[in-house]
Parts: C-alpha cells; sequence; structure tokens
C-alpha cells in the first residue's frame, strides 16, 4: 500500500505539471475567459470580444501539489511489512 500511495503521489505531480505546461502556463491565477481585441471591418474600430477558455495558473499546479503531497504523507501512515521467520 506505502508504494502505491508513493507512486500514485508522482503520477498525480507529473500529471499537474503537464496539464499545467500544455494548458497555457500562466503565471498568475487562473483565468476561465480570455478578452482579445477584434477589428471591425466596416469601421476598423477596436472592439474586446471575451471567449469562454481556460487557462490553469500557479493556484492549479498549488493545489496540485499539495494533494500530491498528502498522498505522500498517507503513505507513512502504513507500517512496514513484517518478515516471517521460518
Amino acid at each position: 500500500m506505502k508504494q502505491i500511495l508513493r507512486a500514485s503521489s508522482i503520477i498525480a505531480a507529473v500529471i499537474v505539471v503537464g496539464f499545467w505546461f500544455f494548458g497555457g502556463m500562466h503565471r498568475g491565477w487562473t483565468h476561465t475567459t480570455e478578452t482579445t481585441m477584434k477589428v471591425d471591418p466596416v469601421t476598423s474600430l477596436d472592439y474586446p470580444v471575451t471567449e469562454a477558455k481556460f487557462t490553469p495558473g500557479v493556484d492549479f499546479l498549488g493545489v496540485g501539489f499539495a494533494a500530491s503531497g498528502i498522498l505522500f504523507c498517507l503513505s507513512y501512515l502504513f507500517a512496514p511489512k513484517q518478515k516471517q521467520m521460518p
């Protein structure tokens, strides 16, 4: 059980870092919308357009590492297996 918890802790940390890295690597808070400026073809004026887009931030990274750390700490609750003497 101890090895399973430690392995799942490492796997969870790698998945969180991978999701953060490939999800946009925002170094601020997590964003759920993105505002971009578009140009009106008729009047040539700029106007903001808000789109729904999830970009994970460092808070997402911190919560993922905290969950990974909790899994790792839980592995210390299990005692090592006792060897049977013949």
